[in-house]
């Protein structure tokens, strides 16, 4: 037993000193359910957190952005279409670093984004927040449709359904 507990802490130690630095994005979330009083209250702090708050479909990016297709804006002023960093981070040697704290989105999957930084040029979306697919944001989607107006693009009008 003591030489599997001496192989296991020795693996352990090269791979740590092998890894260089690597951090793990840590989310911390209540344990707790929230009630719909406290759902809506966190929600409203996100909100008010956040540069801009949208929904819409990635159309295209690379590396360095993403692109999406607005459906709609509850937040910010923007156009029919929004390219945001993704966090990643060049550096003059041709090698790149990314974080995972950074959303990694997906193209032609459809997002509700809560972006957050001093302005649309720096703005990013992290995994720790409410960004999320749509298809798993119904409710915040719902909940932000009930408490602010939002921009609806492709042709219509702010507030319609």
């Amino acid at each position: 037993m003591k030489r599997f507990v001496f192989v296991v802490f020795g693996v352990a130690a090269f791979a740590l000193s092998a890894a260089g630095e690597a951090r793990a994005c840590l989310c911390v979330v209540s344990p707790e359910r929230a009630t719909p009083e406290q759902a809506r209250a966190a929600l409203v702090k996100d909100f008010n957190g956040a540069f801009a708050v949208f929904s819409g479909e990635v159309v295209g990016g690379d590396t360095f952005t993403v692109k999406f297709k607005v459906d709609k804006i509850w937040k910010g002023q923007f156009g029919d279409e929004i390219e945001m960093p993704t966090g990643a981070q060049k550096h003059g040697d041709d090698t790149y670093s990314t974080n995972s704290c950074d959303y990694s989105f997906r193209r032609g999957e459809k997002y509700l984004v809560f972006a957050y930084g001093d302005s649309a040029a720096e703005m990013r979306a992290h995994s720790c927040t409410r960004t999320r697919a749509a298809a798993h944001a119904a409710q915040d989607i719902k909940d932000l449709d009930d408490v602010w107006p939002h921009e609806r693009r492709n042709g219509k009008r702010r507030g319609e359904n």
